[in-house]
């Protein structure tokens, strides 16, 4: 059977041995964002939804927009997120997307809201053999996607515009004090 551990960091992870730490981010009406979680460990059961945390903790100095929780280590198919919990009046979810290995929520509540809330986001592996493996999941404040290996977050711009454009449009993005800018292709890997 996997284990789950949890440990408080500035980055949000869950294992199957799964490592949930926290993520300290910004949202668009806080300034300050406060992602904790716990250092107990819980072992899981093959195919079984079990939440990632039930003591996480949110706290912020305003209202957050969005979160995005996703599988950022050790993903395999199969995995999957989901909640249980109510959505706050104003959010709304978006399907856990295999491509991304995430699950968003939309709109705009409290700290308090999202912490009720993210408390009920489950992981399940269908792995046909259970052993142990870890699975690293981000909580991350707002409509980003966060890569542990670079510390970096992401934001997907859609629509049709050129490269300078982009460019352009990146430069006058920020987030949590992070100037935005373009991610540029280094290698064919």
């Amino acid at each position: 059977m996997p284990k789950f551990s949890a440990k408080s960091f500035v980055a949000a992870f869950l294992a199957l041995i799964l490592t949930c730490t926290a993520q300290l981010t910004l949202a668009q009406n806080a300034s300050t964002v406060n992602v904790g979680g716990t250092s107990s460990t819980q072992n899981i059961t093959n195919n079984v939804a079990t939440v990632v945390d039930p003591a996480l903790t949110i706290a912020s100095d305003g209202n957050i927009t969005g979160f995005t929780v996703m599988i950022t280590g050790s993903y395999a198919s199969g995995d999957v997120l989901d909640y249980t919990g109510s959505l706050p009046s104003g959010v709304a979810a978006i399907s856990f997307n295999t491509t991304s290995r995430s699950l968003q929520f939309t709109g705009t509540t409290t700290a308090a809201n999202w912490q009720a809330l993210l408390r009920t986001v489950r992981i399940r592996t269908a792995s046909a053999v259970c052993y142990q493996e870890q699975r690293q999941v981000s909580f991350i404040a707002g409509l980003k996607y966060y890569n542990p290996l670079n510390g970096h977050f992401y934001e997907v711009s859609s629509g049709t515009s050129s490269w300078e454009n982009g460019i352009a449009n990146a430069a006058t993005q920020s987030y949590f004090g992070r100037l935005g800018y373009m991610a540029t292709i280094t290698s064919q890997a």
